[in-house]
């Protein structure tokens, strides 16, 4: 709908705003926190060599038992759909 069909009248952003007492923004030098480095290299931190006695083993994997169906011979549309998780659905 517009505003002319509603009666509503209709003002631009710049004249709506100028009767506001903004502050106005101006740059100004402030004292911040920062972090600055001067070098790096692209070598890595090696592992430390007891790290595989350090980092626990991963969980055992788990498997789902799955019921198949063939389809009827004049199915349409197949779908299939791979999750996040590895988990495989199809219809």
């Amino acid at each position: 709908m517009i505003a002319e069909e509603t009666g509503q009248r209709r003002t631009s952003l710049p004249l709506a705003t100028s009767n506001l007492q903004l502050e106005t923004l101006e740059p100004k030098k402030i004292k911040a926190p920062a972090i600055v480095v001067n070098s790096v290299t692209a070598e890595f931190t090696p592992n430390a060599p007891d790290l595989a006695k350090r980092i626990p083993p991963p969980p055992a994997p788990q498997f789902e038992v799955a019921v198949l169906k063939l389809s009827p011979p004049d199915a349409q549309n197949p779908r299939a759909q791979l999750q996040q998780t590895g988990v495989a659905n199809t219809a």
